[in-house]
């Protein structure tokens, strides 16, 4: 044993359990005491002769000398001499400050006192007496009194009783006592409205010296706990009273005890099952020229649906879900029967593979569908035939193509490829080959794998891809069985019902599982079962946070209508329960689509276009429970390209009242499966006149390409969404320098602007110039007069009246990408009340049936833009030269 104090005595205890035998102890040792055991064991102490004399640490020795072939044991301990007693006290404590955070409570801070065995506590003094004794280095004084002077001083003390010296002292004045009240109004529900379900009740509350808490009341009573920091809002589950009539408001406190009422708000509760605020509502049928097996939702919100069979390509429509209008787009060059799709960067539908017509199953071609030109354009092959693969955008913009059949339904391509969006080119991945069932359930994740969480016909167990490897790893080995899939939140996924294909046999499942590749070791875990089992269900995350399962049939033939189930379910991912809402009118089972709409309604279609299974030519729009819970926020405006990374500016007049920012990019999808949707609630802070969000990362949580953003208020209702762009990295997303220098001359009836260049890394396309009548403007839309090439530094304003004006010019690339303003110029511009002088040297040849009339140019301190002809006092025309022919005149008239 090493000893710690000087002086010390070590001792030891032992104990022989193989025989009953005297020990003999070693050199310097006493045996102290002995007990002999009649059954064999021996117990004994033994300490050193004397205490140590070396200085510590220092190594100690206990042992016996005999027995020497026993077993037993020996444990050691010291003994520590007296200490020297502890006289030496803390330091000083430093830095005392004092606030008055009201006209009662003082709060007192200090840096902490050091000391040579460790500091205990401190002691608070008031004008020299004691008020506290805390053992951190804060402290409220709770006692004081309005408008007094205190003198406050900290002492620190260690466990000995030892007490430093006094910190020095500081002063503080308490304000006057508060009188004045806070202020409280109910921001929602709004007065008069009808509410249903779980809905938010917020208030606004404000002091001069701050609230306290905010305490809703509901018919009198406490409808929760208080809340005690903004926003000001709680829960209230609606179902909990009966319906009709009730009342709610709120009381606001500050820290005086100073009160406010907000005046109450009176509410209809109505809770009934086939309250749309409750259900939904589900829209007309529609009739629809196909069935549509594929559905994508195009970032100009109109919705591209497209059919096929073994025998030809079919048909494709555009439909605007606003006003109903839809069109034929000119045929694809390739039949896009089960076909996989994409959506690219540029928001271009990218179509992979598809039916070949005569010999083999699969198809190498590559078609894409431009929603700006709405027509179709080829793209450079696959390397594989591919029938029922899936495309997956990357979050560097490419795609990645995985399964399909080749010749026949079980030639399945192994080899991965990645479709290089810029170059148009395709590479293989060739050393990650896997055998994947069709309609493979493939989403990019966030850490930059991508995830195999399933098959839309079959159950797989679950894999991750590192592309830059080309290497597989498993995340979980079980066959988690799944009918469709959503990725609802970033790493997040949620799968349901039963995977199957057109006639399968066997009843559906209703059993709902998620994941969270989040986790450090995720596997699937099971939540609360759907209400119906349900095959060839569709998935949809809505702005909400919720998803929504429409369609299926409670067997996997996907061929029986009698055995369609109609009534659609809603997830809560809060509570991870599902909720039965209205019911659809047409059976949606084997090819059903099911896409969110920009307007955050739900377009559902297709069912058919395969043997046995009736063809549904059709669609409904489902109109979820948050579009009739009262008034919707809007987004004025928001950027439409975005970064990540970044924050962007969304103007709202409703920012005070925002729950969540919801992005979701647009959908695609075939077999019940989107291929292209992902779900996330954006970070954001309240500013004037909107909210500034924060952007994702990088692309892997959100790949390059269109999103809808939609704000959510308190009541959990969305607005419309905007659509906004995340570009690919190999796009230029640098915007041109600001121009600089600006100068504008006023002068009667116009102002001249010149301007500094402006320099961009591609180069300068154009200028855009901006005029208000007020300084300090932002440029925007609404002010822009002009736009000039990227050549020019110089544009002549001739369209103001009389006034004052104010210019701002921006540097716009090819790419869309627009500079920082300039600096502002202010030019005042002049009336222009002198005529041209008049046109001399006027002359009339007669011709047949006209007379030609000449003159010579006036002139003009500004310049002449017209001249109005006259004959005999009547006008009759103008000209902007200096000729004119009257082809009025009648003959043999002067």
């Amino acid at each position: 044993m090493t000893t710690t104090r000087t002086g010390s005595w070590v001792w030891a205890v032992g104990n022989d359990w193989s025989t009953a035998t005297t020990r003999t102890v070693g050199s310097g040792q006493t045996k102290v005491d002995e007990f002999l055991a009649s059954s064999g064991d021996t117990f004994w102490t033994q300490r050193q002769s004397a205490p140590g004399t070396t200085t510590a640490p220092a190594s100690v020795t206990i042992n016996d000398t005999a027995p020497t072939v026993d077993r037993w044991n020996l444990s050691l301990i010291e003994i520590l001499p007296a200490g020297a007693p502890d006289t030496t006290p803390p330091t000083v404590p430093t830095g005392l400050t004092a606030t008055a955070t009201s006209a009662n409570n003082v709060n007192l801070s200090w840096t902490a006192s050091t000391d040579n065995v460790g500091v205990t506590g401190y002691r608070v003094f008031r004008a020299g007496s004691q008020i506290g004794a805390p053992a951190t280095t804060s402290f409220i004084d709770t006692t004081a009194t309005a408008s007094t002077t205190y003198v406050y001083t900290v002492k620190a003390f260690d466990a000995a009783g030892n007490l430093s010296a006094d910190s020095t002292p500081v002063s503080i004045t308490t304000p006057a006592a508060d009188t004045i009240p806070p202020t409280v109004s109910l921001a929602s529900p709004a007065n008069g409205s009808t509410v249903s379900g779980t809905i938010a009740v917020t208030a606004t509350a404000s002091d001069d010296q701050g609230v306290a808490g905010v305490q809703f009341k509901l018919d009198g009573a406490n409808l929760s706990a208080e809340s005690t920091a903004p926003p000001y809002s709680v829960q209230w589950d609606t179902t909990t009273v009966a319906g009709g009539t009730h009342t709610l408001t709120a009381i606001a406190r500050d820290a005086a005890g100073n009160t406010a009422t907000a005046t109450a708000v009176t509410v209809t509760v109505s809770n009934s099952v086939n309250d749309p605020a409750v259900v939904g509502s589900w829209g007309p049928v529609q009739a629809w020229p196909e069935v549509s097996i594929h559905a994508v939702l195009t970032n100009t919100g109109k919705v591209l649906t497209f059919q096929g069979d073994f025998t030809q390509g079919g048909q494709q429509y555009l439909l605007d879900p606003v006003t109903g209008s839809y069109i034929q787009v000119p045929n694809a060059a390739a039949d896009l029967f089960c076909a996989g799709q994409a959506v690219l960067p540029d928001g271009r539908i990218l179509v992979v593979g598809g039916t070949a017509t005569s010999g083999g199953l699969g198809i190498r071609n590559v078609d894409a569908f431009s929603p700006v030109t709405e027509a179709w354009q080829v793209l450079a092959p696959m390397h594989y035939p591919r029938w029922y693969p899936t495309g997956t955008t990357l979050g560097d913009g490419r795609v990645l193509v995985t399964s399909g059949a080749n010749t026949g339904a079980t030639d399945l391509v192994q080899i991965p490829e990645i479709y290089d969006t810029q170059h148009n080119t395709w590479s293989d991945l060739s050393t990650a080959t896997k055998n994947i069932p069709y309609y493979p359930f493939m989403y990019q994740l966030p850490d930059g794998r991508v995830l195999q969480a399933g098959a839309s016909e079959q159950a797989t167990s679950t894999l991750a891809l590192n592309v830059a490897t080309q290497q597989w790893s498993t995340i979980d080995s079980r066959l988690i069985d799944g009918a469709s899939i959503t990725n609802y939140a970033p790493g997040k996924f949620l799968k349901a019902g039963s995977a199957s294909d057109s006639g399968f046999s066997g009843a559906s499942s209703n059993s709902a599982f998620t994941l969270d590749m989040n986790l450090p070791n995720p596997t699937w875990q099971p939540t609360a079962s759907m209400q119906y089992p349900r095959s060839f269900v569709n998935l949809t995350t809505l702005p909400d946070g919720t998803v929504l399962a429409t369609g299926g049939g409670t067997d996997k033939s996907g061929s029986d209508a009698s055995k369609a189930v109609k009534p659609a379910e809603i997830w809560s991912p809060a509570t991870g329960t599902w909720t039965t809402v209205a019911a659809l009118t047409a059976p949606r089972l084997y090819h059903s689509t099911a896409l969110l709409l920009p307007d955050g309604r739900v377009f559902v279609s297709g069912s058919g276009g395969a043997t046995g299974v009736p063809d549904e030519t059709n669609y409904q729009i489902y109109s979820p429970p948050y579009l009739f819970k009262g008034a919707r926020p809007t987004i004025s405006s928001v950027p439409a390209t975005v970064q990540y990374n970044a924050s962007a500016f969304v103007q709202t007049p409703n920012a005070t009242n925002v729950r969540s920012v919801s992005l979701i990019r647009t959908g695609s999808v075939t077999h019940s499966f989107d291929q292209n949707t992902r779900a996330l609630s954006l970070p954001f802070t309240q500013t004037s006149g909107g909210l500034n969000v924060q952007m994702p990362s990088n692309g892997n949580y959100a790949p390059p390409g269109y999103y809808m953003l939609s704000i959510v208020d308190n009541n959990g209702v969305p607005s419309a969404a905007s659509m906004v762009r995340f570009p690919a990295p190999f796009e230029d997303t640098t915007a041109p320098t600001a121009p600089s220098n600006l100068s504008s001359v006023g002068g009667v009836g116009q102002a001249a602007l010149s301007w500094a260049a402006s320099t961009d890394d591609v180069g300068v396309a154009k200028y855009d110039i901006y005029r208000s009548a007020t300084p300090g403007f932002t440029p925007g839309p609404a002010n822009q007069i002009a736009q000039v090439n990227g050549s020019t530094t110089t544009y002549q304003d001739g369209g103001p009246a009389a006034g004052t004006y104010y210019y701002q010019v921006k540097a716009e690339d090819a790419a869309s990408n627009l500079s920082p303003p300039s600096n502002e110029s202010q030019a005042v511009v002049s009336a222009d009340t002198t005529a041209p002088a008049a046109p001399a040297n006027l002359s009339a040849v007669a011709g047949s049936g006209q007379i030609s009339l000449a003159w010579s140019a006036s002139t003009d301190n500004v310049g002449v833009t017209r001249y109005n002809i006259s004959r005999n006092g009547a006008a009759i025309g103008t000209a902007t030269g200096t000729s004119f022919v009257d082809g009025s005149v009648v003959a043999g008239t002067t």
